[in-house]
């Protein structure tokens, strides 16, 4: 039997042979969150079926004991050994349990399945829930995740599978903080199910479910990284809106057009995390099609049935069809030559008003830092070559819209952002400047209160979004660099803060969209014993976030 030694990672594995493919496995280890997902994940891993289990849970130490179907490529020594190192680093945090199962799915097939359950009341606060599925591998695993997500402790389970490979799982759950499983507690963890198991039958729609269950669970990860989720989150819809524009192209036959999307701002960026909408600017060369208002109406309404994002076109389009070219329709498609028309429009614009603009959320070009081109490789070659011919005040030419930018007006709207992190344009997008009611909050020791009022959202969006990492291009232009990468080796030290800000944002965000917010779950993610502890960190980063930015606009 392999024993670990340690206490908080305690762990008894013993495996015993029924047949050449099969064996009764026990496991033992203290109980804890999400403990038989982390163990229903490591046979998935180890392409094991879970034919039947019994999972006991007893003075905070689980007993379970599982019959599984193995691989004859391992014998039962090594298959054991191998199961108790692999779920000795799961206990000690050492590897991302979540992270590999979705390299697993990558490699074999999508873990989704259409699921039957109901619920039998056992007492106030107990609750029996079966549930009805194929027999699977991983299904355990997603199942379990998503009822310790909901905020459910799993006291007991049995798993129980028939010849045809059917399945009924029996939990025995209460709520972790005793709180009573109503009828919409129910609702809301039925949901949580279908979200988490049932993933579409839409190719497209799959691939993107997968991608985004897994980056919901690596965000709900204790020490998990703010910057890499946001990547990761921005990056699987990027794909989607790339895999849909190349699918819906062929419906109305305009599949060789030139045209293209431009996605900016948070998704854009990839910088800024879970957000609500997707901006987008959709252009084309030559001669406008009526298909390609078609185009645009499908991809955003599979967009948002795949994933629950609008795309949002109520900022540059509008601005270039309204201001400039004078369009009732502000989500017309601008064509190439109008879209750097535009740019020049502007530029002397500035000029005219000596810089004395009405609306400057749209002088000082915000959306060039963080847009991104979505086409075939010859309509963007042919987009670039309309970059190149760009007129330049110093003789130069350019390869991106950025780096023109960059280039000819980062000294003119260099300004502009200081201007605007100073509170010249958008004060109340600057909030997070006023610490004062926050300070007070917590000298009160109001902490729950603390929690209520913070914005980690706004120190990312504005502050840095908007403000900070436009002036950091404007300021290191000659280095091609990613947001993040702008922070360098000067800024390093600010890094840990717009993570910590970043993450608590994406943390509370993803624990909405699971449908269950739980402050106590919330600061076990976060990695603080108490809500005492992370309103003081929260100050200190706070802190050190206006620290940064009024020493960088001085």
């Amino acid at each position: 039997m392999k024993e670990g030694l340690l206490k908080d990672s305690f762990l008894g594995i013993k495996l015993f042979s029924l047949n050449r493919r099969e064996a009764l496995c026990f496991v033992s280890t203290y109980d804890r969150p999400f403990l038989l997902s982390k163990v229903a994940g490591i046979f998935t891993l180890h392409d094991c079926h879970i034919l039947e289990a019994d999972i006991k849970i007893r003075d905070g130490v689980a007993t379970d004991l599982y019959k599984i179907r193995f691989p004859r490529k391992y014998e039962p020594p090594l298959l054991e050994s191998m199961l108790f190192a692999a779920l000795q680093k799961v206990l000690l945090g050492e590897t991302n349990i979540e992270k590999e199962i979705f390299q697993w799915e990558k490699k074999r097939e999508v873990i989704q399945d259409r699921i039957t359950s109901r619920f039998e009341s056992i007492s106030k606060n107990r609750t029996a829930l079966i549930i009805n599925t194929s027999n699977k591998k991983g299904l355990l695993h997603k199942i379990s995740w998503a009822l310790s997500l909901a905020g459910m402790n799993i006291e007991r389970a049995i798993i129980s599978a028939t010849e045809d490979m059917k399945a009924e799982n029996v939990f025995w759950i209460n709520q972790r903080h005793g709180e009573k499983i109503t009828p919409e507690y129910r609702n809301k963890i039925l949901h949580l199910l279908q979200i988490v198991v049932n993933e579409g039958k839409d190719p497209l729609e799959q691939i993107f479910r997968k991608e985004i269950n897994m980056i919901y669970r690596q965000q709900l990860r204790r020490r998990g990284s703010g910057f890499h989720t946001a990547q990761l989150y921005a990056n699987a819809h990027l794909r989607l809106i790339k895999g849909l524009f190349d699918r819906i192209k062929l419906e109305p036959d305009i599949s060789d057009q030139p045209v293209l999307i431009g996605v900016y701002g948070g998704i854009g960026s990839g910088a800024i995390g879970f957000t609500s909408d997707i901006d987008c600017i959709f252009l084309h060369a030559g001669e406008v099609r009526e298909e390609y208002d078609k185009l645009k109406k499908i991809l955003k309404n599979e967009f948002e049935r795949i994933c629950g994002l609008d795309v949002d076109e109520s900022f540059l389009p509008h601005h270039i069809n309204y201001f400039y070219l004078g369009k009732y329709d502000g989500e017309s498609i601008i064509s190439f030559d109008d879209f750097f028309g535009y740019i020049n429009y502007i530029d002397e614009l500035r000029n005219q008003t000596e810089n004395r603009l009405f609306e400057p959320q749209f002088f000082h070009y915000p959306w060039a830092f963080s847009i991104r081109f979505i086409g075939e490789p010859n309509v963007l070659e042919q987009f670039e070559n309309g970059i190149l011919k760009l007129p330049s005040k110093r003789n130069r030419t350019y390869t991106s819209i950025k780096a023109y930018i960059l280039g000819e007006k980062g000294g003119e709207i260099q300004k502009d952002y200081i201007s605007y992190l100073k509170g010249k344009f958008f004060p109340a997008e600057l909030e997070f400047f006023n610490n004062e009611d926050l300070r007070r909050i917590y000298l009160k020791r109001s902490f729950a209160d603390f929690m209520e009022a913070i914005a980690p959202y706004e120190s990312v969006k504005y502050i840095f979004r908007r403000g900070i990492f436009p002036l950091l291009h404007i300021l290191q232009r000659h280095r091609q660099r990613t947001d993040i990468g702008l922070l360098g080796k000067e800024y390093k030290h600010i890094l840990p803060a717009i993570d910590f800000m970043l993450k608590a944002f994406n943390v509370r965000k993803t624990l909405f969209i699971m449908g269950r917010w739980d402050l106590s779950y919330f600061l076990y993610i976060m990695d603080f014993k108490s809500e005492e502890k992370f309103c003081e960190r929260y100050l200190k980063y706070q802190n050190e976030i206006i620290h940064f930015v009024h020493k960088l606009i001085q």
